[in-house]
């Protein structure tokens, strides 16, 4: 899929809804390429290594890929209402780059760093209860996305989407959105684009 763009962007997020499962694990199931006008005057090279004519000739666009890998990246699309504990997004995933608090000195740990108790034993993982029996809490979020997954989710009662954001260091014309699936079980639907544009945002 390629998404014409033809606009100044420093970043592009892309909202999207992963049609992966359990035979995507540990693979990379989608890459995102922005295709950007290259900058003669400042070339993703050193310029003492190639001929400025030459350059010219060759580099006239350069590309900021971003690989996305399940688990990691993308969450798969069903929502815990039909799946109940095989939903990989149950619970919402506050912003884990914030700052700790200080450590009480009768604490050990912070609360994110102490193992969750399964309130059903060791086994629970392995034959998982009913959904109407699934635990609230902490325990519900195992094993803990929101401390390791780099994309957000937005979770609704019929699918799971993730955003997906691509930074391109500095602003740049973006030229084409494209967006593919390397494998063959797998798929990614597009569902917006947004970039954001050094004086503020614009959707496409």
């Amino acid at each position: 899929m390629v998404v014409e763009v033809g606009q100044t962007l420093r970043k592009v997020y892309l909202l999207v809804a992963p049609f992966v499962d359990n035979h995507d694990t540990f693979t990379e199931c989608a890459r995102i390429s922005v295709h950007c006008q290259a900058d003669l005057e400042r070339p993703p090279f050193d310029r003492a290594d190639e001929p400025v004519q030459w350059t010219r000739a060759r580099y006239s666009r350069l590309a900021v890929q971003r690989s996305l890998f399940t688990p990691g990246d993308l969450d798969s699309w069903m929502p815990e209402r039909e799946v109940g504990p095989l939903a990989t997004a149950r619970l919402e995933r506050p912003d884990r780059y914030g700052l700790l608090t200080l450590l009480d000195a009768r604490d050990s740990d912070w609360p994110e760093g102490v193992p969750l108790a399964s309130p059903y034993g060791m086994f629970a993982m392995l034959e998982p209860p009913p959904r109407d029996k699934w635990p609230e809490g902490a325990f519900r979020s195992f094993p803990q996305p929101q401390f390791w997954a780099r994309c957000g989710a937005i979770r609704t009662e019929s699918a799971t989407f993730n955003v997906v954001e691509v930074d391109l260091e500095r602003p740049r014309h973006v030229l084409t959105i494209e967006l593919e699936c390397p494998l063959q079980d797998a798929a990614v639907g597009l569902i917006s684009a947004v970039g954001l544009c050094p004086t503020g945002p614009a959707e496409r």
